[in-house]
């Protein structure tokens, strides 16, 4: 028995050829269309939704014409969805289905945020998981620690406008 299964089957080549094959992909893209990016999602999902979720993915992913890879962490139902772009139009319509995979899995109950976080970019999908009233409360939380919103400013949450 090999006593460290990534060097009988070379995993550890593997985690890192994914997302630099990715990145190399998206990198080719961005010099005919530089705001073109990558559409990485970060989702969980409960057992008994995992099949769902990876049928929804790939159901709507090919509707909509767009190339995509699905990888992660499969033990624990959190898999990344990497929507791979072409053109302005196929990121665009990637964005709104990135938008209703996290609908579908707050459905399911599941968390459109994971290992990750929310950060800049997934902070519409507070109000999804929480609601808006949870929303304002971990404002509150924030103003109250950080009255100034100097620590992490524009992540989560804007300052106060001035008035």
């Amino acid at each position: 028995m090999c006593p460290r299964p990534c060097a009988s089957w070379r995993g550890g080549r593997f985690r890192h050829a994914l997302p630099e094959a990715v990145n190399a992909r998206i990198a080719e893209t961005q010099r005919r269309h530089p705001a073109v990016t990558k559409l990485g999602t970060d989702m969980a999902v409960p057992d008994e939704a995992l099949e769902s979720v990876v049928a929804l993915y790939r159901r709507e992913l090919a509707a909509a014409g767009l190339e995509f890879v699905i990888f992660g962490h499969i033990g624990d139902n959190h898999l990344h969805v990497n929507i791979l772009p072409r053109t302005p139009d196929e990121y665009g319509r990637g964005r709104a289905l990135y938008a209703e995979f996290a609908r579908q899995v707050v459905a399911m109950g599941g968390s459109p945020v994971a290992e990750h976080g929310v950060g800049k970019l997934k902070t519409a999908f507070l109000s999804l998981l929480f609601g808006e009233a949870g929303v304002a409360q971990m404002r509150a939380v924030k103003a109250a620690f950080d009255p100034d919103f100097r620590l992490g400013p524009g992540t989560l949450f804007a300052p106060p406008a001035e008035g």
